[in-house]
């Protein structure tokens, strides 16, 4: 099969050849979207973690409510606690994890903790939703 690329697809070929991976797999709604949502720590656990917390005994009305960034961080924070004991050794809540350290500083996600990293979290889309490009 030939193909005629453009100057623009070849220069992206030829830099893709040179890594080792292309990921190009994400999730992440519009900036726009993202930059004005309210976030706080149980936004990290909106996605994957869903079937493990279920499968852990959350119930899906519970579960709706954790992540509902309208109710209250504690009283979310409780229906949520005793659920991620039984999944946070999964592969699904290692993101939020490596986020909360790598992004936010703590090395852990837990009762001590989880309102700090929630206020970090919103001073930070604050930072990036101010700042022109």
């Amino acid at each position: 099969m030939i193909v005629n690329y453009t100057h623009t697809e070849k220069l992206l070929i030829e830099a893709m050849e040179g890594m080792e991976i292309v990921d190009a797999h994400e999730h992440l709604p519009p900036e726009h979207v993202r930059t004005s949502s309210r976030v706080d720590v149980l936004t990290l656990f909106s996605h994957y973690t869903y079937t493990d917390l279920i499968t852990a005994g959350m119930k899906p009305d519970d579960y709706q409510r954790v992540i509902d960034p309208e109710g209250t961080l504690d009283k979310r924070w409780e229906l949520f606690k005793p659920h991620f004991e039984n999944i946070r050794y999964g592969s699904y809540a290692r993101p939020a994890l490596i986020a909360a350290k790598e992004f936010y500083g703590f090395d852990d996600i837990n009762q001590n903790n989880y309102k700090e990293i929630s206020e970090r979290m919103q001073a930070q889309i604050h930072r990036v939703s101010t700042t022109e490009f």
